[in-house]
């Protein structure tokens, strides 16, 4: 997500607040930890006074280079909620679609190769053929 330009009002409002960048957390004027995670994206998000919300690994960024994020910001693990500066990276939007095509491929293939190590269910059943000499 190409993060959209904040206002004069929206950074003063942001310095009163304390960011950890080493922990990517971000804390609030009275020193309590500002986020809420997002059950949809799994991602973390900090409010700046009313109506006003938004990522918390674009405040570590802020906080970190002293600039807003122009670009998708990428965590390099892929986990979102991993907000320390030392994961973050900046990178064009073609390139952060690149990379969650190739996850995606990456998990499809991960299923897949589970899948092949279940045993079938040939195995879990009595051979039918035994079962009847037996009678």
């Amino acid at each position: 997500m190409i993060p959209k330009l904040r206002s004069e009002a929206f950074f003063e409002k942001l310095k009163t607040y304390t960011v950890d960048i080493k922990q990517g957390r971000v804390f609030g004027p009275t020193g309590f930890e500002f986020c809420n995670i997002s059950e949809i994206s799994n991602r973390v998000t900090v409010s700046v006074g009313k109506n006003n919300t938004v990522l918390r690994y674009q405040v570590v960024w802020w906080k970190a280079t002293g600039l807003w994020p122009t670009e998708v910001i990428d965590h390099k693990d892929d986990i979102p909620h991993h907000d320390w500066y030392d994961n973050l990276q900046m990178i064009g939007y073609a390139e952060n679609t690149r990379k969650a095509a190739i996850a995606k491929v990456k998990k499809r293939l991960e299923c897949r190769s589970q899948m092949m190590t279940i045993p079938s269910i040939l195995e879990w059943t009595p051979n039918l053929k035994n079962s009847r000499e037996l009678k």
